[in-house]
């Protein structure tokens, strides 16, 4: 990629360092927080979706994708982002 706007070469530097970060904290996740973050985030799958194919509530669904975002949140911090 050519970049001839500085400002906006570091915009995507950072985003793609974010976006790296990001990658690898799903990946550290425990199961079964990580799959139903790539089901939605990935997957775009609607919770209702992501139930049907875990075999659980939709309300389970959401309460692990809270919780996963949770977690990442908290690992975010950690490395100031």
């Amino acid at each position: 990629m050519v970049c001839f706007n500085m400002r906006v070469c570091k915009n995507v530097i950072i985003e793609t360092e974010n976006c790296v970060f990001l990658y690898k904290q799903i990946h550290l996740l425990a199961e079964p927080y990580k799959e139903v973050v790539l089901l939605r985030a990935l997957g775009n799958l609607s919770f209702s979706e992501i139930a049907d194919v875990m075999g659980k509530t939709e309300n389970w669904a959401r309460v692990t994708f809270h919780r996963a975002k949770i977690i990442m949140i908290e690992r975010g911090k950690k490395h100031g982002i």
